[in-house]
């Protein structure tokens, strides 16, 4: 402990001055002493003369140590290191020699050890030192020539130039390769810092252009990587090829490859006992093998390849036990253990990518989907249309996930039914008009819950009445369309693979349906809130306001297209005395009885309305004075023949008084046709009531 408190500064490993001079002085001795001969043949050999070198060793040990060791040296230590190397050779080489043997290939070992270990500066020194030595030597020597130990002292300074600039090319190849495999190193640790990050800050809303970006500087670098690690190990290695391979299903598929060879084969089969790519993924296990017995057994070469080494690993690439594999092979020169662990380290840098590529192409998928989501939920948050609503998620499910049918059922008119479809049969899924609360949908609704059928489930013995279009899928699911916990339609989505969908599109489609049986419980209320601002409260029928907007359209649609509109007026005669007779309630039984008589008896076209009290009106599209008439009557005689229920157990008989009047024919603007569809109205009551005019049959009476 003593020695090394003296020797070295406390806590920092340098030497101390008064070492240093020590060292000095040792060096200058010695190598005076040696230059003079003092251990050579012209001085006696004595057992004095060698231990007295003693010094010299003990100097020549220590720095070997500090060299050994390799702890951080000043040039000084170097030097000494390399001046006691000498000094102490050429002084023992003397010794024992004594004149019998040339020193020269000693200065030619000495040259090439410490040109290797140390930089060029300090080995010209020593090939200074060592041509001083031998000057000296031949100077005080009769037997030794002056020109031969100068040719020789030029021989020693060429062949340390010459090792320079071998030692410089490879150090430079050191340099670059350990440049690259640290560039690897970091970029991968970079990967998994930011992939676990991105994990972090997937909840973090950013632009799309930003996310594009990321995207593609991530594949860039994931890929990047991967290239300089085979590229590295190509290199370094010296090897024919460097290939990784991933499994996909039945076969192994050529991820990344660096080769000599131009007959690589993108797909090789995994079968046990086919080739080697196959027997490391079974057993798991890396392999070596230093002379190929069969070339074929490789199996990733279209034609055979001089190649004799193989070396391969497994790459675990996540918890669920998936590898790929990554390999090398050359032609000659068996694999190192330092191939091993450089294979080891590039096999580091592909799970890193594999684990990546798998983060980004999920990524991408997330923002493929969020982008849809967002696509989809805007378009339908921008819609109170019903049927807009319906198209747009329709489309949405079938891009999703593949599908070949889709379709909603909603409750209408009191009865449960497709309304929306498309793909395959959609029409015919549409017009069949099935009444479906019995059935798959009435059963899903009830239960609020999926129903996912697939081809090994007889789903025809439990729901027998399965829509005919389902018949021929492979599979299908069928999910309720749930508001504020109850049923409001059903959504149907199938395909003909009869693979079942699987959990993640599952998810997806619970996802949309959600948002979309929102959509359509708003766009309903919206269309019910519509229906109340046009409709009359108690028959149901348009009320007197959208009534003469929508006569003001038909006229001007006439108007255009040269066609002709009926316009049709109808009041109950005696209404009052039914109110006075027999209450308030019992009227309005009546009013909503005939409204349900005018809406059977008129075209579906045809439009009518409650004018007020108990006057009703009628637009008969596109109907000519017959037609017009014909209806007219159908209407009247129907009234006529009713026995009108107003409680009690008491039917009544009433009857109505009707006034047509037709556009152009008989108007040329909408209050003239108005007035006179009443006129002929009044005239009918006045001259009986229960009764049918056309105002052009009795305009002269009218006038009259």
């Amino acid at each position: 402990m003593k020695f090394q408190e003296t020797t070295f500064n406390k806590g920092t490993g340098k030497v101390s001055s008064s070492v240093k001079w020590t060292a000095v002085i040792i060096l200058l001795f010695y190598g005076l002493i040696t230059s003079v001969g003092y251990y050579d043949e012209r001085s006696p050999r004595t057992i004095l003369n060698f231990f007295s070198l003693f010094p010299l060793i003990v100097l020549f040990l220590f720095t070997l140590l500090r060299e050994i060791k390799k702890k951080r040296r000043s040039p000084f230590e170097k030097l000494v290191f390399g001046l006691s190397a000498i000094i102490l050779s050429k002084a023992l080489f003397f010794y024992f020699a004594q004149g019998t043997v040339e020193s020269f290939p000693l200065d030619i070992l000495l040259i090439i050890i410490l040109a290797v270990i140390h930089p060029l500066p300090l080995a010209s020194l020593y090939a200074a030192l060592i041509i001083i030595i031998n000057f000296s030597h031949t100077m005080g020597s009769p037997h030794l020539s002056l020109m031969q130990d100068l040719f020789r002292s030029c021989f020693i300074m060429i062949l340390l130039a010459v090792i320079e600039v071998f030692l410089k090319m490879e150090r430079r190849a050191k340099n670059r390769a350990e440049g690259r495999l640290g560039g690897i190193e970091s970029l991968a640790t970079k990967m998994s810092h930011d992939s676990r990050k991105g994990e972090e800050d997937r909840a973090v809303a950013i632009s799309e252009e930003v996310k594009d970006n990321i995207f593609l500087d991530s594949a860039y670098n994931l890929s990047k990587s991967l290239s300089n690690a085979l590229h590295t190990i190509h290199d370094i290695a010296g090897s024919f090829s460097c290939c990784l391979f991933v499994l996909e299903e039945d076969h192994f598929k050529l991820c990344a490859a660096v080769s000599d060879s131009k007959h690589l084969i993108a797909n090789i089969p995994c079968q046990k006992g086919k080739n080697l790519i196959s027997w490391i993924y079974e057993y798991d296990k890396p392999l070596k093998i230093d002379k190929l017995s069969s070339r074929s057994k490789l199996g990733y070469y279209s034609k055979k390849e001089d190649v004799n080494m193989f070396l391969g690993i497994p790459v675990s690439i996540d918890s669920n036990n998936n590898k790929a594999i990554l390999c090398m092979d050359r032609m000659e020169t068996p694999f190192t253990k330092e191939d091993e662990k450089l294979l080891y380290m590039a096999g580091n840098v592909a799970a890193e990518f594999l684990k990546n590529s798998a983060i980004v192409n999920e990524m991408k998928v997330e923002a493929r989907e969020f982008q849809a989501f967002y696509t989809m939920s805007k378009t339908l948050s921008a819609s109170l249309d019903l049927d807009n609503i319906l198209e747009r998620a329709l489309k949405f499910s079938m891009d999703m996930v593949n599908a070949d049918l889709t379709a909603f059922a909603l409750q209408m008119n009191n009865k449960l039914r497709f309304v929306k479809a498309d793909g395959v049969l959609a029409a015919v899924l549409v017009e069949s008009g099935q009444s479906l609360e019995k059935g798959i949908v009435g059963w899903v609704m009830d239960k609020k819950k999926t129903f996912h059928y697939s081809r090994n489930v007889r789903v025809k013995k439990v729901f027998p009445d399965l829509p005919k279009p389902l018949l021929n899928m492979g599979s299908f699911l069928v999910m309720p369309l749930n508001v504020r916990n109850e049923a409001i339609g059903a959504f149907l989505i199938s395909r003909k693979d009869h693979h079942p969908f699987s959990s993640y599109e599952l998810k997806l489609l619970e996802a949309m349906s959600a948002h979309v049986s929102a959509s359509i419980s708003n766009a309903t209320m919206y269309r019910k809130m519509e229906e109340l601002a046009i409709t009359d409260g108690l028959t149901g029928l348009y009320n007197h306001r959208h009534f003469q907007e929508r006569l003001s359209l038909e006229l001007e649609r006439c108007d255009r297209y040269k066609d002709k509109v009926s316009f049709l007026l109808a009041d109950i005669d005696f209404f009052k005395k039914v109110n006075d007779d027999y209450g308030h309630p019992a009227g309005d039984k009546i009013l909503k009885d005939v409204a349900g008589i005018l809406r059977e008896t008129i075209r579906n076209v045809d439009f009518a309305s409650r004018y007020g009290g108990e006057e009703f009106a009628i637009i008969l599209i596109n109907a000519d004075k017959e037609e017009a008439m014909n209806i007219t009557q159908r209407i009247r005689t129907t009234v006529e023949k009713e026995k009108f229920d107003i409680g009690s157990g008491k039917k009544i008989n009433i009857t109505m008084s009707l006034g047509v009047a037709i556009f152009p024919a008989d108007a040329d603007n909408q209050s003239q046709l108005v007035s006179r569809a009443d006129s002929a109205l009044y005239l009918a009551k006045k001259e009986g009531r229960n009764k049918a005019y056309i105002y052009s049959d009795v305009a002269d009476r009218i006038e009259g």
